[in-house]
């Protein structure tokens, strides 16, 4: 039973498989979607496998190949790069590989990092929660249990970390100063080197950096006073009562706002310009040398500078951005903020770029070299590699891309139906359904890949019936249009032989 089961399937493969979907020069094909697609091109030595519709699919060139079932995870690797990258179930999870480095993670259990270059003490660390160790770049070793005891090394801006039953007692080194904190973040002490402090969080506190800053709190969030800069030509000056009165003052801007966040006034001095806001977001006005902005939310808006222009109306109905970049502008129109109609100019050659965005229906994106990408639905408006890898196109009905060179290639129904054009060869297919070739000296119409199939080859003819050999042929040409060829005749001049029996042409 189960040989004649093997048989059978192997048969109907064949079958399949023998029909024009496999005639283009090169090229090998098996659609047989929903369950699988095959496509195989010995010119580029690429082949393509997607299978069980956009869950799983394969491709592969030379020195370079993709892999992945959908959401779950997504593989690249190229050889010649030396880089390999696994995503699983993105954005939680990944690990990468360079010549320079290797990490990876899954949040929020699981990091690790290690540098690979051959010039560095190739720091490294590794963290499976609640557990970490590492290697700093001075080859120092560092290892912990959270929250139970621990150190890192050179992590979060900090020389050094230690805890305790954190968060009952840690301490941190930065240069040649100590932080200790008990009941973090309530009660600290900073010592050594330029640096000093205290705080009972929150009756009191003060950090201080001799030539850098000075910061007190009182009763936080209440009453604060800062110096910054203090090591620039632009110190600031920070006194606060909030929300009731904030005043920011250095000798480039001084800006006063009471009743924070609702009524502010800030003079840049640096710049010549002056803004009112009386209350934000409502009402704002600014205007200064070569800057001015208007707001009287939501109605109307405006914000112009030298390099960019915004505005917006009945907002979020409708906003405007302009960009003015070195080597080319950039603009945006936004309808409910996620409809979007962009386009990006460049100077000099004129070659522009697109995107449109009409949510949840399209989303259309021609880029500068000419190459075109469409999709339908668009059901989620996030414009990331990493989801258009492993998230969109599970979401999508229909898709087509194409180069400035004419390529393209089209799917509808998760590659039901497709189209596809390469260099000189072009097909349409429904699944095993009905395909359609064409190249420069060939055609071919099929049904059930050759239950019915009509092939046109260097000007002859051919029709096959039920998946047998050609049984009917004839030449093109004003000639012999009407003089059919069967597979066991011979021509003998003008006229035909069938069987042994010449007849008259």
């Amino acid at each position: 039973m189960k040989r004649t089961i093997v048989f059978i399937i192997t048969l109907f493969l064949l079958i399949l498989a023998s029909g024009c979907a496999t005639s283009l020069t090169n090229n090998r094909r098996l659609n047989m979607e929903p369950l699988f697609n095959y496509d195989r091109d010995t010119d580029k030595e690429s082949t393509e496998l997607d299978a069980v519709g956009p869950f799983f699919t394969f491709q592969s060139k030379p020195k370079e190949k993709e892999y992945g079932f959908r959401p779950f995870f997504y593989v690249r690797e190229n050889e010649e790069d030396r880089f390999k990258e696994v995503e699983f179930l993105y954005p939680l999870g990944k690990y990468r590989k360079t010549d320079n480095e290797r990490s990876s993670w899954f949040i929020p259990f699981f990091s690790s990092h290690k540098d690979l270059t051959e010039d560095s003490k190739k720091p490294s660390d590794f963290g499976f929660f609640p557990v970490f160790w590492g290697k700093d770049e001075e080859d120092k070793s560092y290892w912990g249990v959270f929250p139970i005891y621990g150190q890192l090394n050179h992590r979060f801006g900090k020389d050094q970390i230690r805890f305790v039953l954190w968060p009952v007692y840690s301490d941190s080194k930065e240069d040649d100063s100590w932080t200790y904190n008990v009941l973090w973040p309530i009660f600290s002490y900073t010592t050594g080197g330029n640096k000093r402090g205290f705080r009972a969080w929150p009756l009191y506190g003060h950090e201080e950096k001799v030539g850098e800053y000075s910061r007190y709190f009182a009763l936080w969030p209440i009453f604060f006073f800062q110096k910054t800069d203090l090591d620039t030509d632009n110190p600031q000056r920070f006194t606060a009562v909030f929300p009731l009165f904030a005043d920011t003052s250095s000798p480039q801007k001084d800006s006063k706002t009471f009743l924070w966040p609702f009524f502010n006034y800030t003079n840049d001095k640096a710049n010549n310009y002056k803004q009112w806001d009386m209350p934000w977001p409502i009402f704002h006005y600014g205007k200064g040398k070569e800057i001015e902005s208007f707001r009287l939310f939501p109605l109307y808006g405006y914000k112009t500078k030298p390099d960019s222009k915004t505005r917006f109306f009945l907002w979020p109905l409708y906003t405007y951005d302009k960009e003015i970049l070195e080597d080319h502008e950039d603009t945006t129109y936004r309808f409910l903020l996620i409809n979007k109609y962009q386009r990006m100019v460049w100077k000099g050659d004129f070659k522009d770029a697109k995107s449109v965005r009409i949510w949840p229906l399209f989303y259309y994106n021609r880029k500068q070299d000419g190459s075109v990408k469409f999709s339908f639905p668009e059901l989620i408006p996030l414009e990331d590699e990493g989801f258009e890898r492993n998230w969109a196109p599970l979401f999508r009905l229909y898709q087509y891309k194409g180069d400035a060179e004419g390529n393209m290639e089209s799917k509808f129904l998760w590659g039901l139906y497709r189209h596809k054009k390469m260099d000189s060869k072009e097909f349409f297919e429904l699944t095993f359904l009905f395909s359609y070739e064409k190249e420069k000296n060939k055609t071919c119409f099929s049904v059930l890949k050759g239950l019915f199939e009509y092939l046109q080859e260097n000007e002859v003819n051919s029709i096959k019936l039920f998946y047998l050999p050609r049984l009917i042929k004839w030449e093109s040409g004003e000639e012999n249009q009407k003089q059919p060829v069967l597979p066991a005749s011979r021509r003998l001049g003008d006229g035909w032989v069938y069987e042994g029996i010449e007849q008259g042409g």
